[in-house]
């Protein structure tokens, strides 16, 4: 996993598209 804390919304995002990716 991927772990980059940037901004709220681009974590959230990042976070879903890593849990439907993966």
């Amino acid at each position: 996993m991927c772990q980059g804390v940037r901004s709220p919304k681009e974590r959230k995002n990042k976070e879903a598209t890593v849990t439907r990716r993966y």
